[in-house]
């Protein structure tokens, strides 16, 4: 597993105790990270409307 796959799932479970089962299925569950540095991780979400989903309502959490 890559760094940043490692990332990712380290911050998806994170995420999934945080939000609603509807929510987690609905808006990142299909998340896959693609790269990754010291001070970020690029995701890749399966369309724009949950691209931005996670921009408008859950940014924030993802961020922390």
């Amino acid at each position: 597993m890559s760094d940043h796959e490692a990332l990712w799932n380290a911050t998806s479970q994170l995420l999934k105790a945080q939000v609603s089962e509807g929510v987690w299925y609905s808006t990142f569950n299909d998340v896959v990270a693609l790269a990754s540095d010291e001070d970020s991780l690029r995701i890749q979400v399966p369309h724009a409307h949950v691209r931005d989903r996670i921009v408008t309502r859950y940014r924030p959490l993802v961020l922390d």
